[in-house]
């Protein structure tokens, strides 16, 4: 069984026309971490925040380990849904210690020695033994975020929801504490949501990812899978950054497979490459062809010029112009394989198996 579901859910603001969420449908499973992904505005705080329960619904019902907690008269109070809640900014309490911090959270119906256990067990956890008595301000933005995590899971919750958790936290911190949350999840098998806009963060950090723009879900799946066979336009461009170029001519081979042109080539690829089982299917098709798809190939059949590069740190980004279109592409590359200067002309090939067919 599932321990979160959420059914049919819609929420508008009063001073929005169009709803932040309609026609949300969820579930997620025991010991599972997810991330809700997508842009600013998309709703994906707002799901947040009606779980936890800060929000009603205005249609649909809200299920935590098979108790209905929103729905029609319905609307269970937050400390009444066994959530646990980690907010963006940490939300310590400055005059508190650390235990303090954690105590807060605790039922008030443990004895002392119980909270005190119960303490001594979740700084162990995560890492802050001998931390009892530091104040927040003591502390380091990862450790804050440490104890901030603590205090969410103190109660033994059915779910924990965390509001874009590294958003504070510099890129070496951030790569970090992914790590570490991950395995604190996965050790206290605490099932979790996490609402992002970073694609990192959401890659490196769940067992399944749901994208979501305008409110809907638009595509979930492992992030293998999101990466690797995005369901649409949207999908493809927002969370594997790939490059789209039109196709045309498309048609079924003795062998099975699908082969069509476009601006880069012809391409020749199986079905499960495809979001369609054959050419007929096809209509207004895209290729999806990712960054790092594209090798820097002396014999390559596309002429492309560099128009400027982006560094990250042992690989570059790099934007170029194919010469047969004027249209632009970016390629990901290895630092120390850096193909020429701005202005200058290279010749690329690209591995089909790292494409696929979009029909939207």
């Amino acid at each position: 069984m599932a321990v979160l579901e959420l059914k049919n859910i819609k929420k508008t603001y009063s001073n929005q026309d169009k709803p932040a969420v309609s026609d949300f449908n969820f579930s997620l499973e025991n010991e599972e971490i997810v991330t809700l992904l997508g842009p600013s505005g998309c709703g994906k705080t707002t799901i947040l925040r009606m779980i936890a329960g800060f929000i009603r619904p205005d249609q649909g019902e809200i299920y935590i380990s098979g108790e209905k907690v929103a729905g029609r008269g319905i609307m269970k109070s937050p400390e009444k849904r066994n959530v646990g809640m980690m907010f963006q900014d940490h939300a310590l309490f400055p005059h508190l210690t650390v235990r303090q911090n954690i105590i807060f959270g605790l039922e008030k119906k443990l004895s002392v020695d119980e909270q005190q256990e119960r303490v001594e067990k979740l700084l162990k956890m995560v890492g802050l033994e001998g931390y009892h008595n530091q104040y927040p301000h003591q502390l380091s933005g990862g450790q804050k975020q440490r104890v901030a995590l603590s205090r969410a899971l103190s109660r033994n919750p059915a779910v924990v929801l965390m509001d874009e958790p590294f958003s504070s936290l510099d890129e070496r911190m951030r790569e970090v504490m992914r790590r570490e949350i991950r395995e604190i999840l996965q050790k206290s098998k605490t099932p979790a949501i996490i609402v992002s806009h970073d694609r990192e963060d959401a890659f490196s950090l769940s067992d399944r990812l749901a994208v979501m723009r305008a409110g809907k879900i638009e595509q979930t799946g492992t992030p293998r899978e999101i990466f690797s066979r995005p369901k649409n336009r949207f999908v493809a461009e927002f969370a594997s950054r790939s490059n789209l170029v039109e196709l045309s001519g498309l048609k079924d081979t003795d062998d099975g497979r699908v082969r069509g042109h476009c601006l880069l080539g012809e391409v020749c690829l199986s079905p499960p490459k495809c979001v369609c089982q054959n050419s007929q299917e096809c209509d207004n098709t895209l290729l999806a062809i990712r960054p790092d798809a594209f090798e820097i190939n002396p014999e390559g059949n596309i002429t492309a010029k560099i128009i400027d590069y982006i560094y990250y740190g042992s690989y570059v980004e790099a934007h170029l112009e194919v010469e047969t279109s004027c249209e632009n592409i970016t390629i990901k590359t290895h630092l120390d394989r850096i193909p020429g200067q701005p202005g200058e002309k290279i010749r690329l090939s690209f591995r089909e198996e790292s494409c696929w067919i979009l029909t939207e």
